[in-house]
């Protein structure tokens, strides 16, 4: 740990952020039914910027530069539009359970294009072995035997769900090249805002206008448990954990959310689990796990 912290404050940090990510799946599977996407990740996200904008006003005015606002900007874009906005519209096609296994895959997009983007990054035989363990796993969830109708509908979240991550990758890797140097608070909310309004555009562009009239309390219960827990309880826990975790041990996170999602999807959701999905989300994790720590190895060297 980076300094000596209460271990029971810590732990209850880290399981309040594992069961918080985990369930925001299910969470956004139950919006998506009823807000379009992109609005939904709009509002979700842009109401939670505002949030942390307020929450940093009350402890300080100082203002960023017009290039940390840039930075932190086209991140946000590729992160919350490329990256939640597209999960969230394949989740559309997709149970929430296989969403959070293909979203924890997402280091594996960051490893392989740190590689492209760092010359302390190299390709590996544990990368490689990561990397065919992920393939293997998702080819498995994949069968016909591993529960899941392989419908063109199925396709198409697939589809959006691996293109999610890929600008999850970029995002990450882009705020490692190109650091904002701000307080969290702050640094999030430029994140989130700009991403929301053109989230906004694109709903009003290309998607039908939300029947408000017609969201029971299911869906204003989603959303905004997604808001003030999926992302302030969630990322204040994550923050906090920063400040005694290091980063290898806290991405641990990354293995027990995709876990949760499952769990809670079987569980709340009714979706169907089969040995096949827990043989794949077991070669998955592994996958993910070898390659996670491979990264981690590489990124002191950086």
């Amino acid at each position: 740990m980076k300094n000596k912290a209460l271990p029971t404050l810590v732990w209850i940090a880290f399981a309040t952020l594992c069961i918080v990510w985990g369930t925001t799946y299910l969470g956004v599977k139950i919006a998506v039914e009823y807000f379009p996407p992109f609005f939904f990740s709009g509002f979700r996200h842009g109401a939670a910027g505002l949030i942390f904008i307020v929450l940093y006003l009350t402890q300080s005015r100082q203002m960023p530069s017009w290039t940390d606002i840039k930075r932190a900007s086209l991140a946000g874009i590729f992160m919350i539009t490329g990256g939640n906005a597209f999960l969230s519209w394949g989740m559309k096609y997709i149970p929430s359970g296989l969403a959070g296994v293909l979203s924890a895959t997402a280091p594996v997009f960051i490893t392989l294009l740190s590689i492209y983007s760092f010359p302390n990054f190299k390709i590996t035989w544990k990368i490689t072995l990561g990397l065919l363990l992920g393939f293997i796993g998702i080819a498995l969830i994949s069968k016909p035997e591993g529960g899941i109708e392989l419908t063109y509908d199925f396709w198409i979240g697939f589809t959006l769900a691996i293109v999610a991550n890929l600008f999850w990758g970029i995002g990450s890797v882009y705020m490692k090249k190109k650091p904002v140097e701000q307080h969290p608070f702050l640094k999030t909310g430029i994140q989130m805002i700009p991403a929301s309004l053109i989230n906004f555009a694109i709903s009003f562009i290309f998607e039908p206008s939300p029947n408000f009239a017609a969201i029971d309390l299911r869906g204003w219960e989603a959303i905004l448990y997604l808001i003030f827990i999926g992302s302030l309880v969630g990322y204040l826990s994550f923050v906090y954990l920063t400040k005694y975790m290091t980063p290898a041990r806290l991405s641990i996170h990354i293995y027990v959310n995709t876990v949760v999602a499952v769990l809670v999807g079987w569980m709340l959701g009714g979706e169907h689990l089969t040995v096949i999905t827990w043989s794949a989300l077991g070669i998955i994790m592994c996958g993910v796990f070898v390659v996670n720590n491979e990264y981690a190895r590489m990124s002191n060297r950086v």
